[in-house]
This record gives structure tokens, sequence and C-alpha cells, in this order.
């Protein structure tokens, strides 16, 4: 893509530059949102960094056109993060981690018992401090809840290794239409319906292995 911008001047046409695509990004980006395995952990002073992740990847899913890129990208950098933490976990672990996480934030409050309720106050206290980095938009608890709903779709999509396009929210979805019935999951129908439908497709997912 040309390298433009009102404070840079060239004088042989655009300057051309590589980057990585939208799709390749997103698939980077979520295995940092692995708190326990290959992301940012939990414990460290870095809950900022956590919440950045799962801002990124929530504002990525509309901008992935290719699930076979974004699923290449993910595979290829959490082959490096296992290597890098010599072998400690595997990739079905990365993406249970994504999908905890997720549901950690999605329960708020209702994380009662350890560690979860301290995993918990770091997400809130990440999302307080997050406020000062935003120029624009709001990122707090119901933003990140159906950006988790969304990380957590896309592991599921890796994990069942589906590459179909991606399901997008569309305003004047009836909630009746996406009630989650897996016991283990129903408390999430108390959700918004943006985030209960994309917690409703990822659900269907794990349950369809």
């Amino acid at each position: 893509m040309p390298v433009k911008a009102e404070w840079i001047h060239t004088h042989a046409g655009d300057v051309l530059v590589s980057v990585p695509t939208a799709a390749a990004i997103a698939g980077d980006k979520l295995t940092a949102f692995a708190p326990t395995t290959t992301g940012i952990l939990y414990g460290q002073g870095k809950e900022v960094e956590i919440v950045k992740q799962l801002h990124d990847v929530g504002r990525l899913y509309h901008r992935i056109e290719s699930m076979d890129v974004f699923i290449q990208a993910f595979t290829g950098t959490v082959g490096k993060e296992i290597h890098y933490r010599d072998g400690t976990c595997t990739v079905d672990q990365v993406l249970e981690d994504i999908v905890a996480a997720a549901a950690l934030v999605a329960r708020r409050e209702r994380n009662k018992e350890e560690p979860h309720k301290t995993y918990f106050t770091e997400i809130k206290r990440g999302l307080l401090q997050f406020q000062n980095y935003q120029t624009r938009g709001a990122f707090r608890i119901d933003e990140a809840i159906t950006a988790g709903a969304k990380a957590a779709l896309l592991a599921t999509r890796i994990k069942t290794g589906d590459t179909s396009p991606l399901p997008f929210y569309e305003a004047g979805m009836k909630k009746s239409d996406f009630l989650i019935r897996q016991p283990e999951y129903t408390d999430l129908n108390k959700l918004p319906p943006e985030a209960l439908f994309y917690w409703y497709q990822a659900v269907n997912l794990l349950f369809l292995q």
C-alpha cells in the first residue's frame, strides 16, 4: 500500500510498502488474548495490555475477509509462542484459554471463585486504564463482553476448522432466535443481543465436536 500522510513528502511518486492483511493481524492478535497460556498473562501488572488485545480482536473481526489467512496466521504465531514457552501448552489449550477468558469477561461479577474473581478484577482495572489510550469511541465492559464473544467464536472456528464466512449481528435480530441451550452456558442468555449472538455461534460449534 502507498505511504501517504500530510507530513510525508515524496519526490518520486508513492512509496509502496507491504503490510499484513487484517485477517493476518487478527490471527496474530488472538494468540495474545490467551492470558494463562500464550497471551499477556494475568498477575503481571499488564491488565491494560490484556484489554488492548481484546479490543483489537473485537475491532478486527469485521475486517477478516479470509478465514484461511486468519487461521494460517494464528497457527504460525501460536506455534512460535508455544515453542518459546518450551512446549508448556498445546494449541487446543490456547484455544480453550481464549474461550475461558471471554466467558470470564461475559460473567462479570458472577465470577465468585478464585482465581476467576481476581482475574476479573484485573480486567476491570485494565478497562479503566485503557480509557486513557482511546482517542475516539468507548471500550467499557459492555463492549469488552461483545469483543470477547467474537474472540470465543474465532477460537472455536479454529478448533473446528470451520473456514466458512463469519456471521455478523444485525440490529433488529430477535434474541429469542439464538438462545443457548447447553447448560454450561445458559447463564450467558442474560447478555445483550449482540454479544449473545456471537456466543450462540461459538457454543454451538463447541458442542458439535
